[in-house]
């Protein structure tokens, strides 16, 4: 379990085949995305756990190699979130979306849609901006700027674009 500077960890985590090394990486993760910078309200709930897993599978990514963060990535996508929305909630149901609209009791959208569809959708805007290296630098400085505050997807959105002026006509197809 994370907490500001601080991760607990069982001992049953520190496996000696290093099995269990993802959930190091996202209790890690969550010191950057979750703690440092945080979501407004739950409904933003995907800038804490969706930016955490992307960031799990890139320490992944250097750990075992690009192909097994593109594996757990897809893998996520097609089997996790896949299954949450067919077999959970449904195709067009409310809990669905990467910023759904919560009334009542917000533990009753917990899910994996804000995990995996926030990562799937930073893989994929790192992809379509082509530059892995500059999409890390991005990242460093949206964390830096928002070190200590609670932001909400717009303000997420709002420094994405300005990062990546020059990449306008690449994901303008976007709809965050």
């Amino acid at each position: 379990m994370e907490n500001p500077c601080l991760t607990f960890v069982t001992p049953t985590l520190l496996a000696g085949d290093r099995s269990l090394v993802n959930v190091i990486a996202h209790e890690i993760s969550h010191s950057w995305t979750g703690n440092l910078v945080t979501n407004c309200n739950w409904e933003h709930f995907w800038l804490n756990e969706g930016f955490t897993v992307f960031l799990e599978r890139k320490i992944i990514g250097k750990l075992n190699g690009e192909l097994e963060r593109q594996f757990e990535s897809e893998d996520g996508f097609e089997n996790t979130l896949t299954e949450t929305v067919n077999s959970v909630f449904g195709p067009h149901h409310e809990f669905t979306k990467l910023i759904p609209k919560l009334e009542g009791d917000p533990e009753d959208a917990f899910s994996s849609v804000p995990y995996e569809k926030g990562s799937a959708l930073l893989f994929t805007i790192e992809s379509v901006v082509g530059d892995k290296e500059r999409f890390e630098e991005f990242l460093k400085k949206y964390i830096a700027k928002y070190a200590y505050k609670s932001i909400c997807t717009d303000t997420w959105k709002a420094e994405l674009y300005d990062f990546f002026k020059d990449k306008e006509a690449s994901y303008t197809r976007f709809s965050i």
